[in-house]
Parts: C-alpha cells; sequence; structure tokens
C-alpha cells in the first residue's frame, strides 16, 4: 500500500466530484503537507481528507469556495499537530471559524486568511492576542479590519495600562511577516498601536491602505529594527518624511526591499537617501510615483512642474553599488568574479527618468576598467520602448561580453539623439507656427480663406 507525506493537487481543477474517495482513504492516511488550493472539491471530499489525516502540519485549502466554518471545526478537532494554514479567499468561512483553529491548534504559527470577512469583531483578534504563537500573518484586503482590531490583535480587550508611560502593557508579539495590504480602514491610530509591539518584524505590507500618512509611520517605523521588506504601493499620502525616517531608522543597515509604487508625493530627496543609507537595499520600486500632470511630456518645462523621481536616483545607485561592496584596500581585478545583480529599480512610468539617466546605468555596468570595475550591477525596469535594449545589454554584461555591450549601448544613443533631433525638429517647425514676425504670440496659424478679418 502506498504511504504518502505530501499531496500537491494545487491547480488541478480537473479533480473534481468523482475523484475516488476509496483511492483517498487507502493512500492519503499520513499526509504532513497538503494544498487543495484551485481544486473544485465539494466540501464532503475537503472533509473527508482533513479528518483522515491528524498529523497534517501544512494545509492550503485557499480559493475553495466549498469550505465553509463547518471546515474550520473539523480542522480544529482533527488537525492539532497544525503549524501553516491558509484559507485565504475562502467565501464560505469568516473570522468566527478561523478563531476555532487558533484556538484549538497551538503549534500553529502561519495563518493566512486574506480576504476573510468579519475581523472587526473582538472575538477573533483576541484569540490571536491570547496565542502570541503567530509569526506569519496575512490578512490582506479584510475589509472589516478597523483600527480597534488591530489594537485588540497587539494589546488585548481592556488591558492594564502602564502608569508610568501611560500605554497598555501587554507582551510583545512574535511576529515576523504582516501583511495588512488594502485594509482601506486602517487609519494611523493602527500603526500607533503597532509601534513598539511588534519588534520582530522583518516584513510589512500596507500597499493600498490610502488614508495611511506620514505621523503613523514616523511613529512605526523607528521601533522596526529588524525591518527588511516594506510594501507602501499606493500609499499616496505619505511623502519623503516617510522615507527620511526609514532610512535613518534602527533597520537602515538591513533592509532589502522597499515598494513605493504609486506614491505621487514621494521624490529625489526620500529615494537618494534610502540608496544612501541603505548598504543591503536589493530591490527599490518606484513606478508611477509622479503626479498625474507630470505624465504629459513636456510640462515640466512650460508650466513649472517637477518630476518628483528624476536620473539623480539613478546617478545615485551607480555612486553606491560602485562603493558601498568595494574591498577596503585595494580594488578588484577585472574577470576576477562573476557579475550578479546587486540592486534592483523599477522606474517605469517616471516622467523625471531620462533616456541620459538610463544610459549612464548602462555605460556604469558595462566598466571594465580596473579603477572603477565593479562585478555589482544594476538592473532597470524602465519605459516600456527602452525595456529590450536594457534587458539585451544586462545579458551582455552577465556574460562578460562587455564589449559588445558597449557597442549596443552606443547605437542606442545614437538612435535616441537622432529621435530627440527628429522630435525637436518637428517642435521647431511647430513653435515657428505660433509665433509671427514680430515675436509676438498668435496661436496656430490656420490656412487662410478667401475672407480675412483685420
Amino acid at each position: 500500500m502506498l504511504v504518502w507525506r505530501s499531496l500537491g493537487s494545487r491547480g488541478c481543477v480537473q479533480l473534481q466530484n468523482d475523484w475516488r474517495l476509496e483511492a483517498v482513504a487507502n493512500a492519503c492516511r499520513n499526509l504532513l503537507t497538503a494544498s487543495l488550493e484551485g481544486c473544485k472539491f465539494e466540501q464532503t471530499t475537503i472533509h473527508f481528507i482533513i479528518s483522515r489525516n491528524p498529523r497534517l502540519a501544512q494545509l492550503n485549502i485557499s480559493g475553495l469556495k466549498t469550505a465553509g466554518n463547518r471546515t474550520c471545526r473539523l480542522i480544529s478537532k482533527s488537525c492539532l499537530l497544525l503549524e501553516s494554514l491558509n484559507v485565504s479567499w475562502c467565501s464560505g468561512m469568516d473570522a468566527r471559524g478561523v478563531k476555532k483553529i487558533i484556538e484549538e491548534c497551538k503549534n500553529l504559527r502561519e495563518l493566512r486568511a486574506c480576504e476573510v470577512t468579519r475581523f472587526n469583531e473582538p472575538g477573533p483578534m483576541q484569540a490571536i492576542f491570547k496565542s502570541n504563537k503567530l509569526e506569519v500573518l496575512h490578512l490582506g484586503a479584510c475589509e472589516s479590519i478597523d483600527d480597534a482590531a488591530i489594537a485588540i490583535m497587539v494589546e488585548g480587550v481592556d488591558p492594564e495600562v502602564d502608569p508610568f508611560t501611560n500605554k497598555p502593557k501587554a507582551p510583545p508579539r512574535k511576529l515576523v511577516d504582516l501583511d495588512l495590504s488594502r485594509c482601506s480602514n486602517l487609519t494611523d491610530q493602527a500603526l500607533r498601536s503597532l509601534a513598539g509591539n511588534v519588534p520582530n518584524l522583518e516584513a510589512l505590507q500596507l500597499g493600498g491602505c490610502v488614508s495611511l500618512t506620514d505621523s503613523g509611520l514616523t511613529t512605526l517605523l523607528p521601533t522596526l529594527g529588524k525591518l527588511t521588506h516594506l510594501d507602501l504601493e499606493e500609499c499616496s499620502e505619505l511623502t519623503d518624511t516617510t522615507l527620511l525616517a526609514l532610512a535613518r531608522g534602527p533597520a537602515a543597515k538591513k533592509l532589502e526591499h522597499v515598494q513605493c509604487s504609486y506614491c505621487e508625493n514621494m521624490g529625489d530627496q526620500g529615494m537618494t537617501e534610502i540608496i544612501r543609507k541603505c548598504p543591503g537595499l536589493r530591490n527599490l520600486e518606484m513606478d508611477n510615483s509622479d503626479s498625474p500632470n507630470d505624465l504629459y511630456g513636456g510640462l515640466e518645462a512650460n508650466f513649472g512642474i517637477t518630476a518628483r523621481v528624476s536620473d539623480q536616483v539613478l546617478g545615485e545607485a551607480a555612486h553606491a553599488v560602485r562603493h558601498r561592496l568595494s574591498p577596503p584596500n585595494s580594488p578588484p581585478v577585472p574577470g576576477s568574479c562573476s557579475p550578479r545583480v546587486a540592486l534592483r529599480l523599477v522606474v517605469y512610468d517616471c516622467a523625471g527618468i531620462t533616456w541620459p539617466g538610463v544610459r549612464d546605468i548602462l555605460a556604469r555596468n558595462a566598466d571594465s576598467t580596473p579603477s572603477t570595475f565593479k562585478p555589482e550591477l544594476i538592473q532597470l525596469k524602465c519605459f516600456y520602448g527602452w525595456q529590450q535594449t536594457v534587458d539585451e545589454h544586462m545579458k551582455r554584461v552577465l556574460r562578460g561580453d562587455r564589449d559588445s555591450a558597449n557597442r549596443l549601448e552606443s547605437k542606442w544613443a545614437e538612435h535616441m539623439m537622432l529621435s530627440e533631433d527628429t522630435t525637436l525638429g518637428r517642435r521647431r517647425r511647430r513653435r515657428q507656427a505660433l509665433w509671427d514676425d514680430g515675436d509676438q504670440f498668435i496661436g496656430r496659424r490656420r490656412g487662410r480663406s478667401g475672407c480675412v478679418i483685420c
């Protein structure tokens, strides 16, 4: 008889109601891990698998519409050794069912319950507080979560208040990875509740929490000394103040990933400070970080609008990568080690990023002179029309063909200058049509008809 330890049927939509339960009973009685994500099992089949595998440590039933609160109750009774559970997007259940699992499964360390409802009720969050064993907690898109729910999660219900600090007394949470993205009801008060209560946090996702401001982030970030990943995508109220607090905070040396796409009030000041002060930075995403008006070419020059992210960020990145990993005494010898990507920058749809700035990065990546050679490269994701050339250049550098990469960069520069000259010529002709001989603005000239009004 076959004895299976792991069942991975994720995405197997062909496994539906006719899947033989007898085969499951014979082969799947000692499972340690099971992933049923994307399958179309009836609730009976799901319950059959769960009830006959009491040693399950990892269970993924995300997206199963037939899984409900009855499923949660069965898990809480049958899988007491459970360590990791994913019930995200299970529309048939709510937080009351998840609460039973948290209370009964004492080994649970990882819970993913994105888009599950009724987390605004005190019961589920109080269960998380009392357990205090969760290290990974993903509650993305749980729109029911509000500031009060976060306060209960980290402080409990009616906590005792320290008379000296006037703060609730509660042991620090063990959370390492917290996802609250797209929890649209959260405000700065939720971040103030987290401040000082999650000292072990390494990854924090707040993307889509549009009500957050600098006030909340500048309170929380100084208390996160182990932070490596921060997602602030679409938090449009945030400014460079948040980035400066991050760069000057206790986690600056550990920071690896920053996502601030669509943060239209962030710009060169904050981005360059992050690059300067965070030597371990590996990924910085700042696409679409200009205001909507900045996306129309030429408005910056004509109307004084300043693009918030510009080539200055690229120049700072080139300088930082060149120096942050340099050996203390002598420069490395070309060919002594293989090139690798040290920093990835996402800068598409940033009106202030120009092709000369991108070209500087390409030239820096392919530079092979002994005094400046570095095997660490910068990978760019930029405008769609430039990306194919940028990617091909990176391929040539990674395989060590720097001469070929330099030729490609030179040809691209010639093409861009020619295109720019052509565009400039059209602009000059248009400008001449807008001004008369006496340098008086008269608007666009039109073809004259037989009748002229003087």
